[in-house]
C-alpha cells in the first residue's frame, strides 16, 4: 500500500514575516544544511514495505493533485525524504534519542493489537518502562523534528522558542497543537486487505500542508498530519500560539480518539476497494 504525499505548496502565500531568510541553513542550529531526513521514519518504511530494493512495483507514492503515482525503488529513495533542511549533526547525533523514542512507540503500536482491542488505549509506561516521562519528552521532540522539516521545506522560519524546546528547554512544544487519533477507515482498509487479498503490508500517510488563516483572513500558520496504518498525529502550527497543546500529555494513560474521515462510514472501504472492483469487472 502506498505512502501518501502532498503536492500542495503554501509557500507562495506565506507572508514575508513568516519566511526563513536562509534556504541553505539547518533550521535547528543554523549550520549548513547537508542532510535529508526521511518524511516517514526509515524504520517505519522498512517495517511496512521491507528493506533492500523494491522491484515488483508494489510500493508507490500517491500524491494528491497528480494523476500518476510515483513508483518507489527502495527505503532510501529521495522521494521519501525532505530536501536538505537539516545538517548532518542535527539529523543524526543531536536527535538520535528522539528517533529511538519514536521507533519504540511506533513498534509498540504496530505489534500490540490490544491497543485497538482495548479501545485505542495505551500507557507510555508500557512502551518505555519506568523512564516513560523522559522518553515521552523525546517522542514529542521527534514529532517537532518532523514538523520543523515540513516548515523549513516551504521556507517558513522555525521560531526560536521551538528550537529552544528541541535543545531541552521547557515542556510542551510551543507554537504547536498536536493530537493523536485513530483513523477508522485506515484500520478497516488494513483489515480488508489482509482478510480478502492476503496482504499484510501496512500504509504510511502524510497530509497536505495547508495554511491556517487568522481571524482577519491573513496566514498565521500551517497544519498537516502524518501517520502509519490507523495511527495519526495531526498538528497545527502558529506563531501566535505561545503555549503548546496536545491530547497525550496529561498522564501515563492515553485514550486515542477515533474518527471516520468526512463522508466515510463502516463498510465503505470494501465498496471502494480498487482490487475488489477490478476483480468484479474481469468476472
Amino acid at each position: 500500500m502506498a505512502p501518501d504525499e502532498d503536492a500542495s505548496d503554501p509557500q507562495s502565500l506565506i507572508p514575508v514575516s513568516m519566511r526563513s531568510a536562509s534556504a541553505d541553513r539547518c533550521w535547528w542550529c543554523g549550520g549548513f544544511a547537508d542532510s535529508r531526513e526521511h518524511r516517514h521514519k526509515r524504520s517505519d518504511v522498512v517495517g511496512t514495505f521491507g528493506g533492500g530494493r523494491w522491484t515488483d512495483g508494489g510500493v508507490v507514492r500517491v500524491v494528491s493533485g497528480r494523476n500518476r503515482p510515483d513508483y518507489i525503488q527502495g527505503p532510501n529513495s529521495g522521494k521519501l525524504k525532505f530536501p536538505k533542511v537539516l545538517c548532518t549533526s542535527c539529523n543524526n547525533s543531536s536527535s538520535q534519542a528522539f528517533d529511538l523514542a519514536y521507533e519504540a512507540f511506533s513498534q509498540y503500536l504496530r505489534e500490540n493489537a490490544r491497543v485497538v482491542d482495548d479501545g485505542f488505549r495505551f500507557k507510555f509506561s508500557d512502551v518505555y518502562g519506568s523512564d516513560w516521562r523522559i522518553h515521552r519528552e523525546e517522542l514529542v521532540r521527534y514529532f517537532v523534528k518532523h514538523v520543523g522539516c515540513r516548515l523549513a521545506e516551504v521556507g517558513i522560519a522555525v521560531p526560536d522558542a521551538l528550537i529552544d524546546f528541541m535543545n531541552g528547554k521547557g515542556r510542551r512544544a510551543p507554537h504547536l497543537n498536536m493530537q493523536m487519533s485513530a483513523n477508522l477507515s485506515k484500520l478497516e482498509m488494513g483489515r480488508h486487505m489482509s482478510r480478502v487479498h492476503g496482504s499484510n503490508e501496512g500504509s504510511l500517510w502524510l497530509g497536505d500542508h495547508e495554511l491556517l488563516l487568522g481571524r482577519d483572513g491573513s496566514p498565521g500558520g500551517t497544519q498537516s498530519f502524518f501517520g502509519f496504518d490507523w495511527f495519526t498525529l495531526s498538528w497545527g502550527f502558529s506563531f501566535t500560539w505561545r503555549r503548546g497543546q496536545s491530547n497525550f500529555y496529561h498522564s501515563d494513560k492515553v485514550e486515542i480518539p477515533q474518527f471516520w474521515p468526512g463522508g466515510m462510514a463502516a463498510g465503505d472501504v470494501e465498496r471502494v476497494c480498487v482490487d475488489c472492483n477490478s476483480i468484479e469487472k474481469k468476472a
